[in-house]
């Protein structure tokens, strides 16, 4: 069918257009028009979910509540929270606390059409044998509840059976299975990543290689999901991909949708790794975003809002990471001696590293953790300067370990003092990529004998 000729000043009205019920007296209501009335009115609000972006907007965070040690079923945890997914429509989740138990023991039941029609319906989650990756996802779902007396045209005003009095708007929760052949389009990457899952579950190897590959493993499956490899490649062949509206490559999620795995239903919540011995990591930061408006012209070398959204997740993600492994019980003896390019292949454009002298739990030393990496020696700096990197470093790409990727450190000199004392907060150690100008150099203004920067005196 051709396009239709228009012309200037006249309404564009398309039949598929959003349909309000035309009230006016004498006219006969039937339930189908307040039904439509409905309709547009959930249309009419997701323009403006759309207009807003996706992402989730608050809480909605994922934690394991069991693992799934031996034959029993992992357990996630979810808060309360809101967020919108690509068609616009808000999906809430109201319970404080919802456990979700990996497993499907009855089939999957369907969905009302009342509400989420236009979500109808979605491809079934994985067979749930636990082996690989997988993406948690969050979909509006409804159901009736309650009764209501009904009262049939020309039926004398007597009720002479009854109806579902409410349509509860709700969620689905289902897992999204990561294929190997989508974490990288390179061979010997996905060979990579293979290898990594097996070694994490190796009985053979000792309890520190195991926390190594599964930690590395988490980092790649995370770049994989920011889509670090794809960003990195466009430099060398900038004429050659944007062959449409400059655009950018496209990312995991944006392949997961075109392979019918995600549905614009989807919320992506999280990613998790699960193996015969249970759940082993939970990654919030991999997949999950702030609601965040996609110009329909993407380049990578422009300012866009989802260039500083995906820096802000890969810095989230990589605090998250250290933290989990930090805090693991067979790395509490280890820490003063591990490096951090067995545990990290790539590395947010800014970020924290929590320090502690050797032998001391809860902290890295840096001469050990960073040793054989391309790193300036720390010196110090103001607050201010520092929240200053944070916001120009979010826009920068990941660094690369094993392409020998340079970083500035730095120390704060409010967090230096403070954790000079007794009872300080943890002292911290700050890296910036150095594609950052440098924001190291002495500061006259500010300077305090101990935390300022002063030649031949080193900080550790």
């Amino acid at each position: 069918m051709t396009d239709q000729m228009h012309l200037l000043d006249a309404p564009v009205v398309p039949e598929s257009g959003i349909k309000h019920t035309n009230f006016f007296n004498g006219r006969v209501l039937t339930a189908t028009d307040l039904q439509d009335e409905q309709a547009a009115n959930r249309r009419q609000h997701q323009q403006l979910g759309r207009a807003t972006g996706a992402g989730v907007v608050v809480g909605l965070e994922v934690s394991l509540a069991a693992s799934g040690v031996g034959n029993s079923t992992p357990v996630l945890e979810v808060s309360r929270g809101l967020a919108l997914n690509r068609r616009g429509q808000a999906v809430e989740l109201v319970s404080s606390r919802t456990r979700v138990a990996l497993a499907r023991k009855l089939p999957a039941a369907s969905r009302s059409e009342a509400i989420f029609a236009d979500c109808e319906p979605l491809q079934l989650g994985p067979d749930l044998v636990g082996r690989g990756a997988y993406i948690v996802a969050m979909a509006p779902a409804s159901a009736y509840r309650e009764r209501a007396p009904m009262v049939p045209v020309g039926g004398g005003g007597r009720a002479s059976g009854c109806g579902d009095r409410y349509a509860v708007e709700g969620v689905v929760f289902r897992l999204v299975e990561l294929p190997l052949a989508m974490i990288s389009a390179s061979q010997a990457d996905r060979d990579i990543v293979a290898g990594l899952m097996s070694d994490s579950e190796r009985s053979s190897l000792t309890p520190l290689a195991r926390a190594a590959a599964r930690s590395k493993l988490r980092n790649l499956l995370a770049h994989a999901c920011f889509g670090t490899a794809a960003r990195t490649a466009f430099p060398a062949t900038p004429l050659l991909a944007p062959r449409r509206a400059q655009e950018a490559p496209p990312t995991l999620d944006e392949r997961l949708l075109a392979d019918g795995l995600l549905s614009d239903c989807d919320v992506p919540l999280a990613l998790l790794f699960w193996t015969q011995g249970g759940v082993r990591f939970v990654d919030l930061w991999s997949v999950r975003r702030r609601p965040v408006v996609v110009a329909a012209a993407r380049h990578p070398f422009l300012a866009r809002d989802d260039a500083t959204e995906i820096g802000e997740a890969m810095v989230a993600q990589f605090q998250s990471q250290l933290s989990d492994l930090i805090a693991l019980p067979e790395l509490s003896e280890l820490l003063g001696a591990i490096r951090m390019g067995d545990f990290f292949r790539y590395l947010p454009p800014c970020g924290a590293l929590p320090l502690a002298p050797p032998g001391t739990p809860g902290g890295i030393h840096p001469p050990i953790f960073l040793a054989g990496l391309p790193a300036r020696d720390p010196v110090f700096v103001e607050g201010a300067v520092l929240a200053s990197v944070y916001r120009d470093g979010l826009a920068c790409p990941a660094l690369d370990l094993e392409r020998g990727e340079f970083f500035w450190l730095y120390r704060t000199r409010e967090n230096a003092q403070a954790a000079a004392l007794a009872a300080g907060p943890p002292a911290a150690l700050f890296f910036a990529s150095g594609y950052l100008p440098y924001r190291g150099d002495a500061r006259f203004n500010q300077a305090r004998w101990g935390f300022s920067n002063v030649a031949g005196l080193p900080i550790f």
